[in-house]
């Protein structure tokens, strides 16, 4: 447990201090700089950290909540979300996959879970045709056209890729739609499908690099 002394409210007792800047999401802090307590339904405190980095150095705020006898930390403010991992391979197939997967994982840990799955169903359709673009270029109208179920169908042809491919698509439509047909998943399993595929795709790249860059020799 710690303490800290708030001007006009006096010591009060919280559970622990951030283990790293929200901004720079790499600085350590040491103990707060200021703090402000707000009495309403619920007791709110927010205590203010700077980063210990040279490199960010930034102020940011801790936010608690609790009672008068103890708080916990929450959440933290400013944030600067870390952009998910994506593979070099994933990028040059879909860039646009790229840019809404991670505005969606942005919106997602800033707490905006009612878009975040919305966003994620988005990407997948667009890393999905453009997959399928760039094995099947002379189909590329049909491909953007026809509906994401549709292209799995026709245009996948490995099984796992496409059974996973499915399933990602049924649990997107679920973050759309107003009643979900799968209660039992949620938008982690969304993700896990996601990565499952950008897995695959990543695969499929690599694979083909290395078969045609190393042609069998004759003996």
């Amino acid at each position: 447990m710690k303490t800290f002394e708030i001007k006009g409210v006096g010591w009060v007792t919280y559970d622990k201090d951030p283990d790293h800047c929200s901004i720079c999401d790499r600085g350590q802090v040491t103990q707060p700089l200021g703090g402000f307590m707000v009495l309403n339904k619920m007791h709110h405190m927010e205590l203010v950290y700077q980063c210990s980095s040279d490199s960010c150095s930034r102020l940011f705020i801790g936010r608690y909540r609790g009672s008068s006898s103890r708080f916990e930390l929450v959440s933290l403010t400013p944030c600067t979300p870390k952009p998910p991992t994506i593979t070099d391979e994933v990028r040059s197939v879909s860039s646009m996959f790229c840019e809404i997967y991670e505005q969606a994982s942005a919106a997602e840990k800033h707490g905006l879970n009612q878009v975040a799955g919305i966003g994620y169903r988005k990407a997948f359709e667009f890393l999905i045709k453009d997959y399928c673009i760039s094995i099947c270029s002379e189909k590329a109208e049909s491909i953007k056209s026809a509906a994401l179920g549709q292209v799995i169908q026709e245009y996948i042809d490995h099984p796992d890729l496409k059974d996973c491919a499915e399933r990602a698509a049924w649990l997107g439509n679920d973050e759309t739609h107003y009643v979900r047909k799968w209660e039992n998943k949620d938008v982690n399993d969304l993700k896990a499908l996601i990565e499952i595929s950008c897995s695959f795709i990543h695969m499929k790249i690599r694979s083909k690099a290395y078969i045609s860059s190393m042609q069998k020799k004759s003996k």
